[in-house]
């Protein structure tokens, strides 16, 4: 966090100097001049500036400047686009810390045989228009979207 925010001062933090250990850091007296706000974006590119800003609240070295819990959740980062998924949209997989057992009596379809899957372009034409149906209810995610068609 110093790398990337400098180290403490009498204006980042009054009372640093007082905490316990605080005269045992061997900190340079001279420290480099930092911006904060370009060291995230060089090593973070695709972070929006309120996902800079949230981020540099919540890295601040004075507990007295940072965030609680409520205001980060009602931060302007989290009211961009892309939205979150539905977490009804993740998938779930037995937990093995839990010790649970894959379900037993799921049947999951095989994988075709070699020579019986659908022949494409040989008189045959194969219907794919279902492939993406309801699509357009799904929430847009990732940062982009493919545009078919």
């Amino acid at each position: 966090i110093f790398a990337l925010l400098g180290i403490p001062t009498s204006s980042s933090w009054p009372n640093f100097r007082r905490l316990p250990n605080a005269r045992s850091l061997r900190l340079p007296s001279h420290p480099p001049q930092l911006n904060p706000q370009a060291k995230i974006r060089a090593k973070i590119p695709f972070l929006t500036a309120a996902g800079t800003s949230l981020l540099l609240s919540l890295l601040s070295v004075n507990p007295a400047n940072r965030p609680t819990a409520t205001e980060v959740l009602a931060h302007s980062y989290f009211k961009e686009d892309p939205k979150p998924k539905s977490t009804a949209l993740f998938p779930t997989f037995p937990s093995k810390a839990g010790q649970e057992k894959r379900r037993k009596g799921v049947i999951s379809p095989s994988a075709p045989k070699r020579g019986d899957a659908p022949k494409i372009g040989e008189g045959g034409e194969v219907d794919l228009s279902g492939i993406f149906a309801g699509r357009e209810e799904e929430e847009v995610g990732g940062g982009f979207a493919l545009k078919l068609g």
